[in-house]
């Protein structure tokens, strides 16, 4: 297995591409039935032996990489506008991430359940993806919406299931018409976090006339605020970020786009196409096995 997936089952040391042996012997697990680990470089595991549809016969086939490590790939190849300098990737879905590859030489610390950065293997030998993962993104908002139509229920005004969409759709536009709040301020932390599982949202400097549009913008604010807060603007000017490449199912939001350009005062670049996994595996392969006939 590739080092990528190694380091997501755990007990795996990424500085020296090895399992953590002695701990995993200390806990009784039968260590025969780990994998060998390569490096993250792509690694040739074997070659296809007959067609499959569109697929030739003698094709390589390349060792399992990570998603994560895939999806970033692809959004930096096919979207980084900068000939210098390095690319963020913050992806807004359900939950939220921003990603930063950081070049050879550096050697993560060892983390702690307090640490909101994680540190992944990326491509090239030496490299790593620093990722801040945030359990809130455009989940918040949903669930806002949700818990309006369940508050009007109760209150006896029935609201035809089928209408979410148009509320949705009401709620951004509202939000959209209004400048960011100077009053109302969202942590909308409503699952927690990995490093914080017990905190939750909390909101100040409600009045008594707030608009939907005031609250709703203060709510997309809040969501970039924390992912921000995850990954400062120090270890972004350490690894030489100057571009934001944002993508994800909500990436084309422009309340979501206005709050992460104030947020990190970067220049804002959409890939909402050709940003997947799947399609940055198939780039990293292409790239290895073109680099391996040059």
């Amino acid at each position: 297995m590739s080092s990528h997936q190694a380091a997501s089952w755990g007990y795996f040391n990424c500085q020296r591409n090895v399992w953590n042996l002695e701990q995993l012997k200390s806990h009784n697990f039968p260590i025969y039935f780990l994998p060998t680990v390569k490096l993250n470089e792509p690694y040739i595991v074997g070659y296809t032996t007959r067609r499959v549809s569109h697929l030739a016969e003698g094709l390589p086939v390349i060792c399992g990489l990570g998603d994560v490590q895939c999806a970033v790939y692809s959004s930096i190849k096919t979207c980084n506008s900068r000939t210098f300098g390095n690319a963020c990737v913050l992806n807004i879905g359900t939950s939220s991430q921003i990603a930063v590859v950081i070049s050879k030489g550096f050697e993560p610390q060892k983390s702690t359940s307090q640490d909101s950065i994680e540190y992944f293997p990326y491509i090239e030998q030496g490299d790593y993806l620093g990722l801040a993962a945030s359990l809130n993104g455009g989940n918040v908002i949903n669930c806002f919406i949700e818990t309006i139509i369940n508050w009007a229920d109760e209150l006896g005004l029935k609201i035809n299931e089928f209408k979410f969409d148009k509320i949705y759709d009401n709620f951004v536009r509202h939000s959209l018409a209004t400048d960011c709040s100077r009053t109302v301020s969202i942590s909308p932390l409503l699952l927690g976090e990995r490093h914080c599982p017990h905190q939750r949202a909390v909101i100040e400097g409600l009045h008594s006339d707030v608009k939907l549009g005031e609250f709703g913008r203060s709510l997309y604010k809040g969501i970039i605020d924390n992912l921000k807060s995850m990954l400062p603007d120090r270890f972004l000017e350490e690894n030489n970020v100057n571009e934001i490449i944002c993508c994800g199912q909500a990436a084309a939001n422009k309340i979501f786009q206005e709050e992460i350009t104030n947020a990190f005062n970067l220049p804002l670049n959409i890939c909402l196409s050709y940003n997947g996994s799947d399609f940055g595996a198939a780039l990293i392969c292409l790239d290895y096995i073109l680099k391996r006939k040059a």
